[in-house]
């Protein structure tokens, strides 16, 4: 495999099962292959930009999220709710939970290196651009040592 797009880095939580899914994700490409994943940033979970919902309650598909950013741990957590109209007019309702770790690109570069990864770019998530202060998401290309 030449390249891989996988969701995973806030969803680690701990920086050494970060190190360990970025070795995992290098056994599957071969040398010099590249790596792009993107992560929401420090400024999106610290200000809790999950915490949102898309009312009015006449809308067939309804949302509303909660998070919560505990400085200590670096982990937020959302409480999502969902609520989707049926065909025959009732509700169906149901709730997640989520936790993501915030970790900053420093941290990340580290656990790239640390997986025989070498981190080529970070961008502003959707750009090619660089990260800003105000960045509420980073995508990274890394390639394999």
């Amino acid at each position: 495999l030449r390249a891989a797009r996988v969701p995973l880095v806030g969803a680690l939580t701990g920086p050494e099962d970060l190190v360990q899914a970025f070795r995992s994700v290098a056994g599957r490409l071969v040398p010099g292959g590249h790596f792009i994943f993107d992560t929401n940033s420090v400024y999106a979970l610290e200000q809790e930009l999950f915490t949102q919902s898309n009312v009015p309650w006449a809308q067939a598909f309804r949302y509303d999220w909660r998070s919560s950013f505990d400085s200590v741990t670096h982990i937020s957590e959302i409480r999502m709710q969902f609520s989707v109209r049926q065909v025959d007019g009732s509700l169906h309702e149901f709730n997640e939970l989520h936790h993501e770790r915030a970790y900053s690109r420093e941290e990340i570069h580290d656990a790239l290196r640390a997986a025989d990864w070498e981190p080529l770019h970070t961008f502003d998530a959707y750009t090619t651009r660089p990260p800003r202060d105000q960045s509420e998401r980073w995508f990274f290309v890394a390639r394999r040592r």
